[in-house]
């Protein structure tokens, strides 16, 4: 039998270009890739070994992630410039949280950093304290 003629065993990919524009669209839509991909009948493991396998559909699904993560935290930093005190607290406690290898003196410089940038951004509103 000639290589042209051999069947493939294994099951058929599902991966179709529908298929990856329907999960694309559904991580542009804040869906966690893994969530996306079992939505439209993938097992995470196989959109994670998809993307192994494909620098550009890896590429496209963190520029949806990106995209998506910019649009809600620019939301969130202007529910914080209009004063939601619960937007400032989760934008304060995802985005100014320090590292543990962090030494203390640093962590004292960002916070001053950061109440430096707080006072110029809602004028002179003292930021909330972080929650617990």
């Amino acid at each position: 039998m000639s290589d042209a003629h051999e069947k493939k065993t294994g099951r058929p990919t599902k991966r179709t270009p529908e298929l990856i524009a329907s999960i694309l669209a559904r991580v542009a839509d804040g869906w966690p890739v893994g969530r996306a991909a079992e939505r439209e009948g993938v097992a995470a493991r196989t959109i994670r070994s998809w993307q192994a396998e494909d620098p550009d559909l890896s590429a496209a699904l963190k520029a949806a992630e990106a995209e998506t993560a910019g649009i809600c935290w620019g939301a969130l930093l202007q529910m914080a410039r209009n004063g939601d005190r619960e937007a400032c607290r989760y934008f304060i406690d995802k985005r100014f949280t320090d590292p543990p290898e962090v030494d203390e003196a640093e962590q004292r410089a960002r916070a001053e950093r950061f109440y430096q940038m707080w006072q110029e951004m809602v004028g002179g509103v003292p930021p909330p304290e972080p929650a617990s």
